[in-house]
């Protein structure tokens, strides 16, 4: 499996959106260094935003080193459990001691303290509240409201501040964020209100259409929530190499399986919940609504024009609880 089948998209991007066309070449040859304070690292957002993450930067970066506060040797052994399975392109190094700092491309700290004077991106999360800065700007420490859905839109936020340092983002392409917080909640710039809390159990009936990129995101978001119910989930597709670059669960040892039944595998992992997995193009699955399936939720992982009338949905009670584009 050759590295530019496995990281071709962030190459290209990197090639499109760089500043200097002579850094280009280095792309795949760049470090980055995950790290954080140990107030944050501790709380249920801290961790969140620290494996989000790396599932996160594995899949633009083969240069990753990981150095975490001594006091974080659980989290570090989570990460070796979690994470290193998952590893592609090359394997990450973890160190006591990250050496100089300032020879690193991109630093990803969960935390709160900004340091302006080095390629530093620092993000948390409070709830509700993605918080991020890569400027001058420190954070509110404040992140003891859990809530997986500020924490994964944390760490997004932070590696595509990563991304942006790596490729060297051309100023009319974008700025490097300096002290936001954005509410996922009422989808609001310079939030500080993280509420309200999860409810302890959230039943469901979901049908799930497309468990690749954008599904294993929502996959991942849906296995730390606290639902009961049922999910079916429905992807004709097996997992290629060209999705190790785009699907945050996989890993080397999941290319060739049923994106389905994988996504349900996850899904079940919650005893509270039952999920099938259904490897079917949906004109054929179609035909088990009204039958196997009377009524549900609808979360379209990759939201195709047209598809309620190919799922045949006529008399089945429906509404749209999720909805994303992925163009």
């Amino acid at each position: 499996m050759q590295d530019d089948i496995r990281f071709s998209r962030p190459v290209a991007t990197a090639e499109r959106l760089g500043k200097h066309a002579d850094d280009r070449h280095r792309f795949l040859e760049k470090r980055i260094l995950v790290t954080g304070e140990r107030e944050v690292l501790a709380t249920k957002n801290g961790r969140a935003c620290l494996l989000f993450g790396l599932r996160l930067l594995l899949r633009i970066c083969p240069n990753i080193v990981v150095s975490l506060p001594k006091e974080c040797a659980i989290l570090l052994d989570e990460c070796h459990a979690a994470i290193d399975p998952l590893t592609f392109g090359g394997d990450i190094i973890y160190l006591d001691n990250p050496g100089n700092l300032a020879e690193y491309d991109a630093i990803f700290c969960i935390g709160a303290t900004a340091r302006p004077g080095l390629p530093w991106t620092v993000v948390n999360s409070q709830g509700w509240i993605a918080r991020v800065s890569s400027g001058s700007t420190h954070l509110s420490a404040d992140c003891q409201l859990g809530n997986p859905i500020g924490a994964l839109a944390a760490a997004s936020l932070g590696v595509a501040e990563v991304f942006k340092r790596l490729v060297r983002l051309r100023a009319s392409r974008g700025q490097l964020l300096d002290g936001l917080s954005f509410s996922l909640y009422d989808y609001t710039v310079g939030a500080t209100d993280p509420s309200p809390s999860l409810p302890e159990r959230l039943p469901v009936q979901l049908l799930f259409v497309g468990a690749g990129a954008i599904g294993n995101g929502v996959v991942q978001l849906l296995s730390q929530m606290p639902l009961t119910g049922h999910i079916w989930v429905v992807d004709s597709q097996r997992f290629g190499p060209e999705n190790l670059e785009t699907c945050l669960l996989i890993g080397p040892e999941d290319v060739g399986k049923e994106k389905a039944v994988f996504a349900a595998d996850i899904l079940n992992l919650n005893a509270s919940l039952e999920a099938r997995g259904f490897t079917e193009k949906l004109d054929v699955f179609s035909g088990r609504l009204g039958k196997e399936l009377l009524s549900f939720d609808l979360i379209n992982g990759t939201f195709l024009p047209g598809l309620m009338p190919r799922l045949g949905l006529r008399g089945v009670s429906r509404r749209f609880l999720i909805k994303v584009s992925a163009s």
